[in-house]
């Protein structure tokens, strides 16, 4: 007589997927129904075209005129609603040609940074100085998170023969606004053109 066949107990390896399946399709119709960050819309921004370098700004954002041309000009926007200390949440842009530096631009770079680092050593996390690329020239750049009263700031510095540029961008902002803030200061930089 023969004996049973015995059963092995073989997990239903379809049911699993699809039991993968249904929560895989769950999670992306959850994720989709999330807000996501919008696009920065330009529609009714400025420009700002200089003897040195070009650029656009919202048109809500303060223009603070340079001194001399190209030699240090600020884009300031601060949300009126917030009913927070100074400075209100908002950021800053600015940017700055500077001729006959005394140093070497490598030297000028490094001053800079240290500088940074001393005003802002118990309060800040200051990333290390590493490889730009800004409108297909090459620099340096840092950023300090916490410094004083901002929530980030990136410093850019570009030189040429006899000229150092900076480009900085801050945020001062609540958590819940800051990544708002960051994503103008990026459109603004993605506008961003040096002229020869």
């Amino acid at each position: 007589m023969k004996s049973p066949k015995r059963r092995t107990h073989k997990p239903p390896v379809l049911g699993m997927m699809a039991l993968i399946l249904v929560v895989l399709v769950g999670v992306i119709s959850v994720f989709r129904q999330l807000p996501h960050k919008s696009e920065v819309d330009t529609a009714n921004w400025k420009t700002y075209s200089g003897q040195h370098f070009t650029f656009q700004y919202p048109s809500n954002a303060v223009f603070e005129e340079p001194t001399a041309p190209d030699y240090l000009l600020t884009i300031r926007y601060s949300d009126p609603t917030q009913h927070t200390p100074e400075p209100h949440d908002g950021y800053v842009f600015s940017a700055a040609y500077l001729e006959d530096i005394k140093t070497s631009y490598d030297d000028y770079v490094k001053q800079q940074y240290d500088a940074n680092k001393r005003i802002c050593r118990t309060t800040a996390k200051i990333g290390d100085l590493q490889t730009a690329n800004l409108a297909g020239m090459q620099g340096k750049m840092f950023t300090m998170d916490n410094c004083l009263y901002t929530s980030q700031t990136s410093e850019y510095y570009f030189s040429g023969p006899h000229y150092v540029m900076i480009v900085d961008k801050t945020v001062f902002a609540t958590p819940q606004n800051s990544d708002k803030y960051s994503s103008v200061l990026n459109k603004i930089l993605s506008t961003f053109q040096f002229r020869k």
